[in-house]
């Protein structure tokens, strides 16, 4: 069995990300879901898909991120 990093979603993601260790942004985990992690979830998708090449979707995901922060 895997040993899970504590903090596993959010920001935690995100610099493991940059840091070339991206994590799962699957969605299972109930805070995957929450309005507050959701940035951190698509930026991990940026740097991943930037990071393969796809600077198009990439910038898709930073769009996305951007809208998820914005007020309601």
């Amino acid at each position: 069995m895997e040993e899970k990093k504590p903090g596993c979603h959010g920001l935690r993601l995100l610099l493991d990300a940059l840091a070339g260790e991206p994590g799962s942004t699957d969605g299972t985990h109930a805070a995957c879901r929450m309005r507050w992690n959701r940035q951190f979830n698509q930026l991990v998708d940026a740097v991943v898909l930037g990071r393969e090449g796809f600077e198009g979707k990439a910038n898709e995901a930073v769009a996305e991120a951007l809208e998820a922060t914005a007020p309601t």
